[in-house]
């Protein structure tokens, strides 16, 4: 094992100990530009303590995947030889690619996170597939990259760990070219779901981190008890792959609903907050018009150059010159607050059909009114639809299992809490100029007032 050298003093857990190898791979270009990419995006600009970056939060998750990782280790040692861990030594080469694979998860994350990247990153071949590239896949693209491989081979040489076993814990096995053994594999998705799961130490860190910054105590959790009911939990019936993941014992229950309800929350409070979103869609707008071709460039040296000290340089030049692509985006992000403002929101409530005692969203009524909008007003509205879900748990390969009389039950069977929660929070939003607020407010209003009545006619 390495001994940890250098110290990082963080706001969540204190100080984080580093050793020279990691220390290495923090000092490079590549990661070094996460101090300029912030966590949340646009929503400083609602809550002005979310400043904080990619950076602390990559490095607070080294500290948590390790602690998990330590605590599973002394609580159910025995149950790692499913992943080819049979000693100290090939522990602590695992725990070796859990933290290079913690530190460098988010290294593809484009300016402003995940406020463009949907629109902004183009499809493209990957790994001879056709498919839409998100962060994950840049964060792949750096890792193959010369500065990062090379220092990954260079510092973990006698471990002899390469770049693509990082990719597969970092990002997802699926993108890795690596493995053809089954208790290997089973050791990359083992560690994967250390970082990435419902219960991962990406998912904790950043609900801790954004909470703190935002000043939001809707996000608090007792982080500390549930890793330590944290355990290794056998295959239920419904589970594929078949072998023991990480679970919960039947003292954690109430602390994963804890943590659920506090995600949920902090989605309706903070990530999907009204004036963020607009302001994420204006930041969008400007992008779209400044970058060459519209979108994000995928060669890694041009990527890396973007980040969200150069955007707004961009912005603010743009502002002020009337000629400028993006003009009127740019003058909305950096010139006074004038954004545009939230008209109408569609929630489930006004618009939704029963599906199975769920109610889900009444797609049909949902595009007839988006329609309607359209047609009246063009594009001197922005709608917004946000449907997306607050917990994996409805999906098979999200469902949290929990160790209960010596059987493994599901947490979603278990808690009502869960078991009540809508799959997903979905809202319509429709933003217009300031001046015409109230103008389209009462449109909207009108329009649902009148489908009601037709309705209760039929």
């Amino acid at each position: 094992m390495h001994t940890p050298v250098h110290e990082v003093r963080d706001a969540v857990y204190g100080f984080v100990k580093l050793t020279k190898a990691e220390w290495a791979i923090v000092n490079s270009r590549s990661f070094q530009r996460l101090r300029n990419i912030r966590q949340l995006g646009m929503a400083h600009m609602v809550y002005p303590g979310a400043t904080h970056t990619r950076f602390e939060h990559s490095i607070g998750c080294v500290h948590l995947a390790t602690t998990i990782l330590d605590h599973l280790w002394g609580m159910c040692k025995d149950q790692f030889s499913e992943f080819g861990i049979t000693n100290t030594e090939d522990l602590g080469r695992a725990k070796r690619i859990l933290r290079v694979g913690a530190l460098l998860h988010d290294i593809g994350h484009p300016p402003f996170s995940h406020t463009a990247e949907k629109a902004l990153l183009p499809t493209d071949e990957y790994n001879e597939v056709q498919t839409e590239l998100n962060h994950e896949h840049m964060s792949a693209t750096i890792l193959r990259s010369e500065e990062i491989s090379s220092l990954i081979h260079e510092q973990f040489r006698g471990m002899k760990i390469v770049p693509e076993e990082v990719i597969a814990v970092a990002t997802k096995p699926d993108l890795a070219l690596v493995g053809n053994d089954a208790r290997t594999d089973a050791m990359y998705s083992f560690l994967n779901v250390i970082l990435t799961s419902d219960l991962g130490a990406d998912r904790m860190d950043y609900l801790l981190r954004d909470a703190r910054h935002t000043g939001q105590p809707t996000g608090m959790f007792d982080y500390q008890r549930l890793v330590d009911t944290m355990t290794l939990v056998g295959p239920g019936e419904e589970d594929q792959p078949p072998h023991a993941t990480l679970g919960l014992t039947e003292q954690g229950w109430l602390t994963a609903e804890q943590m659920i309800v506090a995600r949920y929350l902090m989605y309706l409070t903070v990530y999907f907050h009204k004036t963020k979103c607009i302001y994420e869609h204006h930041m969008t707008e400007f992008l779209q018009a400044w970058l060459e071709g519209g979108a994000l460039p995928i060669a890694v040296d041009d990527y890396l150059r973007l980040d969200d000290n150069v955007v707004l340089t961009a912005a603010s030049t743009v502002a002020r010159d009337p000629c400028a692509l993006g003009h009127e985006a740019a003058k909305r992000l950096v010139l006074g607050r004038s954004h545009w403002r939230l008209a109408h929101e569609v929630l489930l409530a006004d618009c939704y059909k029963d599906d199975g005692g769920r109610r889900t969203p009444d797609v049909g009524k949902f595009d007839k009114f988006a329609a309607a909008v359209k047609k009246k007003y063009a594009d001197n509205v922005h709608f917004d639809k946000i449907s997306h879900s607050a917990t994996k748990m409805f999906e098979p390969k999200g469902k949290i299992r929990v160790k209960l009389s010596g059987r493994t039950r599901y947490l979603d069977e278990l808690s009502e809490i869960v078991r009540g929660m809508s799959a997903n929070i979905w809202r319509g939003r429709v933003y217009c100029e300031a001046k015409n607020r109230d103008e389209v407010k009462q449109w909207c209003q009108r329009w649902f007032d009148d489908h009601r009545q037709c309705e209760r006619e039929r």
